[in-house]
């Protein structure tokens, strides 16, 4: 079984224009809610599809968000940043903007300096 070394990307290049803006947690490059269809799509392929680590990874964000996005209701926000993990990304989920933003570039990081989380 393959492994991804997300935490040796470094924190620029394409994928970081898809990182989030805090503390209202949008997309940077688009608007668009974080993580965004570009982001959703970039950590699929970063992960190799692998639902654990991409839950791993995005746990501490929900985390954050949890505590920033005070306006949101909880399951809202651990739907947006967990629930379209184990999904196609053609199946959208409840975060998701109609019509998502297009695609993008192959992943090299996240923005933000987000800490790498133990193996």
């Amino acid at each position: 079984m393959p492994t991804a070394c997300w935490w040796a990307y470094p924190m620029n290049g394409p994928a970081a224009l898809h990182g989030p803006a805090r503390p209202e947690w949008t997309c940077v490059a688009c608007g668009d809610p974080w993580p965004c269809r570009t982001r959703k799509r970039q950590l699929k392929d970063l992960c190799r599809c692998d639902v654990r680590l991409l839950r791993n990874y995005l746990t501490p964000y929900l985390r954050d968000a949890r505590v920033e996005l005070v306006d949101v209701d909880l399951a809202e926000i651990t739907e947006r940043f967990l629930g379209w993990c184990d999904r196609p990304l053609d199946r959208p989920s409840a975060g998701d903007p109609p019509g998502g933003d297009g695609g993008g570039a192959a992943p090299e990081g996240e923005a933000g300096g987000r800490p790498a989380l133990p193996g």
